[in-house]
């Protein structure tokens, strides 16, 4: 039986380790190609959002202004990315309905934050509480359907014609335009 000689085996040997090579920088070069394509899709709408305020108070008289003029699309500056297409519907919802113009609810400008919430924040997130002026009337004839109505009544039972509330928003700050964004 013959050889098998040892220069053919350094050969196959040479060639392998090329392939295995090529193979692993493929496979670096697509999981590259993905986190690039992912990266964009999930950053871009942050690196692209110009709304904001230099502080949570800043972010949130600035929103409440904008829906005061009636423009919502200057309002969802202040709102988080992610957030902005339910926020536009409920706004578009609430203008047609011309809610904006006669509100049922008003906010407070004054804010104030909450030290040690109860819920989980992330790291770059903060909780306020806002004081909301509510017109029992308004808000129940605004009621959409039977249940909500009831539900509200119920609510509201002991209240009187007019009375305070509060709510709580939470802020996120956007760490490529450095401003602060309500992300609900």
């Amino acid at each position: 039986m013959k050889q098998f000689p040892l220069f053919l085996l350094f050969v196959f040997l040479f060639f392998f380790s090329i392939f295995l090579g090529f193979t692993f920088r493929l496979i670096w070069f697509l999981t590259y190609q993905k986190y690039l394509v992912e990266k964009d899709l999930v950053y871009k709408p942050l690196i692209e959002a110009k709304g904001g305020g230099n502080t949570p108070q800043e972010a949130w008289i600035g929103y409440l202004n904008a829906l005061e003029k009636g423009d919502i699309e200057g309002a969802l500056e202040y709102i988080w990315p992610e957030e902005r297409e339910k926020i536009r519907k409920s706004l578009l919802e609430a203008k047609s309905r011309g809610y904006l113009e006669d509100p049922a609810h008003s906010f407070s400008r004054m804010i104030t934050k909450v030290e040690n919430p109860e819920r989980f924040l992330d790291k770059d997130e903060v909780m306020y509480v806002v004081k909301v002026i509510i017109n029992k009337t308004k808000s129940l004839a605004r009621a959409e359907d039977k249940e909500t109505k009831e539900f509200l009544e119920l609510l509201y039972k002991d209240k009187p014609e007019i009375f305070e509330s509060e709510e709580t928003i939470i802020f996120k700050f956007n760490p490529y335009s450095k401003k602060w964004l309500i992300k609900e």
